[in-house]
């Protein structure tokens, strides 16, 4: 308030939420291209609000929709490995760390990148493996731990088909 005036003080409340890296996901056979945004473009983002106006700030109505991505095998015949890509993609304009695991202890999937760095605007293929040995639905769950962002849960469903019953002396005729 400048001496003398004789204007109310205009009060001004700002509110902001740290939003971490965000990675997007595909499943595709290449990745979907990652809409890198300025800093500019990012303050765009700012939302304030002031003591005259009615207008309300809701940090999480700007939070990213949940992924809503899952990896299906469909029917694979057992005893045999396949591959599924999943292609990872930075989104922010910040470095994304990130640590991948799948929850089942002793899963019939596994993933070939275990920790990663994705820079901003980088995007990266993961291979997801499974080999069954039973002729039966399976599921598991990967799950992506982002650090200083939302982790993120990938289900993983396969159905086993065909024999699991070999003889090796028929296969060495072959």
């Amino acid at each position: 308030r400048a001496k003398g005036s004789e204007d109310k003080p205009l009060e001004v409340t700002v509110a902001a939420h740290s939003r971490g890296p965000l990675l997007s996901f595909n499943t595709g056979d290449a990745p979907v291209p990652v809409v890198e945004r300025s800093a500019s473009q990012l303050t765009q983002d700012i939302v304030g609000t002031s003591s005259m106006s009615d207008e309300k700030f809701d940090p999480a109505a700007d939070d990213p929709p949940p992924s809503n991505i899952e990896v299906d095998f469909q029917r694979v015949p057992v005893l045999v490995e396949h591959f599924r890509s999943l292609w990872v993609s930075n989104s922010s304009l910040i470095a994304a760390d990130f640590k991948t695991f799948i929850s089942g202890k002793d899963s019939p999937f596994a993933i070939d990148v275990r920790e990663k760095q994705l820079l901003p605007g980088e995007t990266i293929e993961m291979k997801i493996r499974v080999q069954l040995d039973d002729t039966k639905r399976v599921e598991d769950t990967l799950n992506v731990f982002v650090n200083d962002g939302d982790d993120i849960t990938i289900p993983l469903t396969a159905v086993g088909v065909g024999s699991t019953i070999t003889c090796e002396e028929l296969d060495e005729s072959n």
